[in-house]
């Protein structure tokens, strides 16, 4: 989610997972595991490895610099405002509409 750094689903905590499949994935540049999904072979789960988690973490940092200049440049209420936007454009119904 470009505009919610924070959002980072968890590759454990109830998962099911029979073993992972592929270490060397890559996410966006971050190292993950693919881990088969017990309950359904034909589908996977993609999480990050812990070196992946930490790069997640660093990345974090660089995003929110850049946003606070971003909000400085353009001031706290329009950057919300864009977000505001972005979110409803990259929402399913915004796509179903169009369809």
């Amino acid at each position: 989610m470009l505009n919610k750094p924070d959002a980072l689903p968890a590759l454990s905590g109830g998962m099911p997972a029979v073993a992972s499949a592929d270490t060397g994935t890559r996410i966006n540049g971050c190292p993950s595991a693919r881990i088969v999904d017990e309950r359904d072979q034909r589908s996977w789960r993609v999480g990050l490895t812990p070196l992946g988690r930490r790069k997640f973490k660093e990345a974090q940092k660089h995003w929110r610099v850049a946003q606070q200049k971003f909000e400085k440049v353009l001031g706290a209420q329009a950057a919300r405002a864009l977000r505001d936007v972005h979110d409803i454009i990259a929402s399913d119904a915004f796509n179903d509409a169009l369809k």
